[in-house]
């Protein structure tokens, strides 16, 4: 009966993918079909294995990592979880390239076949939909089953993957992920998953932080803006979102004059000010701020730099991923507003540009009464497409503005 069950269930999948590759409408779950979306123009569907990132990096990021100190704890254990299910283990680190595998030598065998070992790059840009990177993108535990994946290399797979999160700092390190035919797929598989994740994350908490690590400040300051340093909020004014915003597009630091400039223009705001306003910065930050040059001098991780790193890529749809609304949009700096500006009209002739639907959905959606856009999205989709509904609607409203 459960045989049976999986079968139905994986020639559903396997029919639904086929009439979404000959462009008609099919009923999947969201985050597989936009998945599948996004992997259309990066991936094709005869690839034969994911690709490899250097031996050498592997090592050495699997060596200086927290996981595999956790890892190490319970090898044991994950490597019995693998054999009695007929899983592969496996551990990935935040760009879902595999660090460590464990399982049977009949499983990782098969496995490697896909490239699914140490090394392999499983990112969606590298193999397409899977359980790994989405786990990632969305921050939640994902399964993808059979011809749910976007390759048929892995067709014959169900994967169960859980993000890692490291409870010191609040950063994601990777996934912990479950593999195996779909034939023996469990229903017990994702809550083992979960819950083998809580257990590493336990486990990093107890771990004391390397001596040359340093905490990240994490800036969001495209649409509501927010500050975190190692997990921890960040109460900052809009004067300090500012300046922060300013400093992290500029790693090699400004003289005072210049930040001056940035940050206040011609308004008569006198170099004390801004003196008082970087030393009490300087507080919140935990000292993480130098004069002479001014600059930050903790790590920063930023939607901004994500958003016009993808732009110079030309990765559309990434950068309206990451692209939250405008940059800080209460701001009047000068420097802030000419950047704000700038990033919309690179997003628009990227969107104007783009065969995305999804991406280009995504800025008429930020931008409802744009009717070039609206007119651009609604030439993208046919009318058996799932998304035409909308991308009408979309032109509808666009127009009548």
């Amino acid at each position: 009966m459960v045989a049976l069950r999986l079968r139905t269930r994986r020639d559903a999948a396997v029919a639904a993918w086929s009439q979404w590759r000959d462009g008609r409408s099919v009923d999947v779950r969201p985050d597989v079909h936009d998945s599948w979306l996004r992997s259309a123009a990066s991936v094709s569907v005869d690839i034969d294995g994911a690709p490899s990132a250097p031996d050498e990096l592997i090592r050495d990021a699997w060596r200086d990592s927290d996981l595999r100190t956790v890892i190490d704890r319970y090898n044991e254990q994950l490597t019995r979880i693998a054999v009695d299910g007929s899983f592969v283990v496996a551990v990935t680190n935040r760009q879902s390239t595999i660090l460590w595998t464990t399982g049977s030598r009949h499983m990782r065998a098969r496995a490697e076949r896909a490239n699914f070992a140490p090394g392999g790059r499983w990112d969606e840009q590298s193999v397409g939909t899977n359980a790994l990177d989405l786990a990632l993108r969305t921050n939640t535990s994902q399964s993808v089953f059979s011809a749910e994946h976007f390759a048929p290399l892995v067709h014959q797979w169900v994967c169960y993957a859980a993000p890692i999160t490291d409870p010191r700092t609040g950063q994601q390190l990777g996934v912990l992920d479950l593999s195996t035919t779909w034939d023996q797929a469990h229903p017990l598989a994702m809550s083992t998953t979960v819950a083998l994740v809580q257990l590493l994350e336990r486990e990093l908490s107890t771990l004391r932080p390397r001596e040359h690590e340093t905490a990240t400040l994490e800036l969001r300051v495209l649409g509501t803006p927010s500050a975190r340093i190692a997990g921890a909020d960040v109460r900052l004014s809009r004067r300090q979102f500012e300046i922060c915003t300013v400093l992290a597009l500029h790693p090699d630091g400004l003289s005072l004059e210049e930040l001056h400039a940035r940050v206040y223009g011609d308004a008569p705001v006198s170099v004390a000010t801004l003196k008082a306003e970087m030393s009490h910065l300087r507080q919140l930050l935990g000292g993480c701020i130098t004069s002479r040059p001014y600059r930050l001098t903790i790590p920063v991780v930023s939607d901004v730099a994500a958003v016009l790193a993808a732009i110079e890529q030309g990765t559309c749809e990434r950068a309206m991923d990451q692209c939250g609304g405008a940059l800080l949009p209460q701001s009047e700096s000068p420097w802030i507003i000419e950047m704000r500006d700038w990033i919309e009209v690179a997003l628009r002739t990227a969107a104007l540009r783009s065969a995305d639907v999804l991406a280009v959905t995504r800025f008429v959606e930020r931008h409802p009464y744009d009717l070039e856009a609206a007119e651009h999205l609604a030439r993208l989709v046919s009318a058996s497409d799932v998304h035409y509904p909308a991308a009408t609607a979309r032109l509808q409203r666009a127009r009548s503005a």
